[in-house]
């Protein structure tokens, strides 16, 4: 069960980074 949790940490910290570059290249763009 603690790899679980640490499993979810990692793709709550992946699905920030997405978000954090998306951003970025939206920003890029216009």
């Amino acid at each position: 069960s603690h790899d679980r949790s640490k499993l979810t940490g990692f793709n709550a910290q992946k699905m920030s980074l997405f978000q954090t570059t998306s951003r970025l290249n939206l920003k890029s763009k216009t």
